[in-house]
């Protein structure tokens, strides 16, 4: 599986290289750095790659040290374990952003930087928030803190204001192909070809499409949207989703992701203005759909339900036969 601490090289986003490097060349390297744009495009790889330039001196191993995740000057903050609840948090709370004021304030181990990667930072919930933005008010000396969010718009805009903002874009299906060669070696050509369509410009996306089972998932999506699953088939996926809970959630993912790419593909065909009543309905429920798909994974990863009865739901919901 990928892991952006051990990416040697960056494709497709040579512009924010470029802005962040000439920075620090001029000694004028800003502490809060937000980097935006969609899931699985390497805004946390790109983090990563800029604290191996920033820590790697090349004689001390510190960069070996950043891939094995135990670089004492390194910190990476992201939603953590719900002891009381035994599942992985919504939020990352107010206790979380207390582990990097207390890093920070801490004499650097190896005499340089101190380095924070805020994983998901648009999951900061308004305490952690409050408490991010005083640290980025004050920050200590030779401290970089990265927001690697998906999401601009629910940070506050007060944190944002604090960060230089760098975006990140989808990539090519040539810098997709060299990212895929190097991540997924035991693939072949044919097979990583197969991903580009379906990943949209995501490596992140296309390694699970390749590593994770997830090509049969994402055509049991495409079977089901279109309304070509039966019963048996059905009740086959489900065997197979509930003996893996990040299998099932992907699913999800996956069937909202194809029910939004049919409706955007409908609309965008002819103008709204000019549809008729039946090609409105269609994608009024394709939309209906998606949100109701959408709610089903969230209200079952926050309170925990039976999801034996969250598929069934959705079954019915897609009128299998």
């Amino acid at each position: 599986m990928h892991y952006p601490r051990t990416i040697k090289r960056l494709w497709g986003h040579d512009k924010a290289v470029s802005q962040f490097t000439h920075a620090f060349e001029l000694g004028k390297l800003f502490h809060g750095w937000l980097l935006d744009g969609p899931w699985g495009i390497g805004k946390t790889s790109f983090a990563y790659a800029m604290a191996h330039k920033l820590l790697d001196s090349g004689t001390k191993g510190q960069g070996k040290l950043i891939e094995l995740g135990s670089h004492p000057d390194l910190l990476e903050i992201g939603r953590t374990q719900d002891e009381k609840k035994d599942r992985l948090r919504r939020e990352i709370v107010v206790e979380d952003i207390r582990k990097i004021n207390r890093f920070l304030h801490q004499t650097p181990a190896l005499g340089g930087w101190r380095i924070v990667i805020i994983d998901e930072a648009e999951t900061l919930n308004r305490n952690a928030a409050n408490s991010l933005l005083k640290i980025l008010e004050e920050p200590p000396e030779k401290s970089i803190i990265f927001l690697v969010c998906h999401g601009r718009g629910r940070l506050l805009s007060t944190l944002r204001s604090r960060c230089i903002e760098l975006s990140f874009q989808s990539l090519n299906d040539e810098d997709m192909l060299e990212i895929l060669a190097q991540q997924a070696p035991d693939t072949s050509l044919m097979q990583r070809k197969a991903v580009l369509a379906i990943a949209g410009g995501s490596p992140g996306m296309a390694l699970i499409l390749l590593e994770e089972n997830g090509l049969f998932l994402y055509h049991q999506a495409q079977n089901l949207a279109s309304s070509h699953m039966t019963r048996p088939e059905a009740s086959k996926l489900t065997d197979i989703l509930l003996k893996d809970e990040e299998k099932f959630f992907l699913y999800f993912s996956f069937l909202a992701r194809v029910l939004h790419q049919k409706t955007q593909e409908m609309a965008s065909k002819t103008p709204l203005a000019s549809l008729s009543p039946l090609g409105r309905r269609k994608i009024q429920e394709n939309l209906s759909l998606w949100q109701k798909i959408m709610e089903t994974a969230n209200t079952v990863e926050r309170f925990n339900l039976d999801k034996r009865q969250a598929l069934l739901n959705l079954f019915d919901l897609m009128r299998i036969i």
